[in-house]
């Protein structure tokens, strides 16, 4: 389908490593505030959204952070340990590109894929681990 420059922008933010759950991801908001702030009332239409991974690499992180808390129990305070383990595991599940990361990673171009498909304009924000699910030169994109 061909991109209808009539329909309204679409920014889809990719959020890069992070605590908590998909829940807790909402950046899009404070890009759709930015672009607000900076289009100085100009009429561009627009939405913004987020590309939530959270969820998909905190569930293949509980194998491993029972271990490794294990580990770390005596030497470190309890929330530290947790908030550690989660940024540390995202970035290892990313390094790793086993099926998480795939499954993140296909994700995401289904996702742009059906913007595409529904002829909106698209711009991408990616952000740390976010850049590299969004420019992997290893994704599915590169057919």
């Amino acid at each position: 389908m061909a991109v209808d420059p009539t329909k309204p922008k679409r920014v889809l933010v990719v959020h890069g490593v992070q605590s908590g759950t998909d829940a807790d991801q909402n950046q899009h908001q404070l890009i759709e505030a930015l672009i607000k702030t900076r289009l100085n009332n100009a009429p561009l239409r627009f939405d913004t959204e987020m590309y939530r991974y959270e969820n998909i690499n905190d569930q293949a992180q509980r194998s491993l952070r029972r271990v490794i808390k294990l580990f770390f129990e005596n030497i470190v305070a309890e929330k530290a340990v947790d908030l550690t383990l989660d940024i540390v595991l995202d970035v290892l599940i990313a390094l790793k590109s086993d099926s998480t990361a795939q499954k993140i990673r296909q994700g995401l171009v289904d996702r742009l894929l059906q913007i595409h498909e529904e002829g909106n304009p698209l711009y991408l924000v990616a952000h740390s681990l976010g850049t590299i699910y969004a420019f992997d030169g290893t994704g599915p994109w590169r057919r």
